[in-house]
């Protein structure tokens, strides 16, 4: 009868410590590509609404149109998001994957024709869809409108 090694069993601690330490770095600096990636990805804009300057992402490709803010954990507080389509219509929003909440304002002609606020990032299955035809949607942190008195009929330029 054999007995089992004390080296042995510290090789294989010493091998999973290891692997857990290159997996925790890896996942490390994935998240920073990915970090730095949002910056080369998305382009950026600064908008203008009732005195308020909003520094934008542009939400410009399908695939990005379709994710949204939904790559966040947190939006700085004088960000947003701008999807602007070539035609106008009616596009569904939802709010699939977000962490925070948000107001969404509805555009059309540079003219705000709508907004809804406080939309709930637990509202993951509903679809927002604006009242009337709209070419832009501006998405910004909830309560955003609000504080800054941003309103129906204020201008975007």
């Amino acid at each position: 009868m054999s007995r089992p090694r004390k080296k042995n069993v510290g090789i294989y601690l010493l091998a999973a410590i290891l692997v857990a330490l290159v997996g925790l770095s890896y996942l490390q600096t994935k998240s920073k590509v990915i970090e730095k990636s949002i910056d080369h990805e998305y382009g950026r804009r600064s908008i203008k609404i009732a005195d308020e300057t909003i520094s934008v992402y542009l939400a410009e490709s399908e695939e990005e149109k379709r994710l949204g803010l939904s790559i966040f954990e947190e939006l700085e507080a004088d960000r947003g998001m701008l999807f602007e389509y070539d035609q106008p219509g009616k596009p569904a929003f939802w709010m699939k994957d977000m962490s925070f909440d948000i107001d969404m304002v509805w555009i059309r002609n540079d003219i705000i024709v709508g907004i809804t606020p406080n939309v709930s990032r637990y509202s993951q299955s509903a679809r927002y869809i604006p009242e009337q035809e709209i070419d832009t949607v501006l998405e910004v942190n909830a309560g955003y409108c609000k504080r800054n008195k941003i309103e129906v009929g204020d201008s975007v330029e």
